[in-house]
């Protein structure tokens, strides 16, 4: 089964995955106020060009061995942490709210 995800769960610059295409992405914007649905869960934005994301689109990238290599050299992280956006938040939050850097 696919886990879905809350926008509540995403911050800015959070990677996230597309269901139906298998891209990745990162959150642009996430919405405050919209009015095709008036629910605050189900919107936002992964690039300016892009149009409104739907969040049941979008599922957690797992945090594979690929992205482990991307972490910067002797960081430590929490073993819960299963995928990307919430290391990517646990960083923000443990690193007085400091960006990850991905190495390229």
């Amino acid at each position: 089964m696919i886990e879905t995800m809350k926008a509540t769960e995403l911050r800015i610059g959070n990677y996230v995955k597309f269901k139906s295409t298998d891209d990745i992405e990162r959150v642009y914007n996430i919405a405050n106020d919209f009015k095709w649905s008036g629910n605050k869960e189900k919107q936002f934005k992964t690039t300016p060009d892009i149009n409104d994301v739907d969040i049941n689109d979008v599922i957690p990238i797992p945090l594979t061995e690929e992205w482990l290599l991307k972490l910067p050299k002797g960081l430590e992280y929490p073993d819960w942490i299963k995928s990307v956006h919430e290391l990517q938040n646990w960083y923000y939050w443990n690193n007085n709210k400091k960006e990850l850097e991905f190495i390229k």
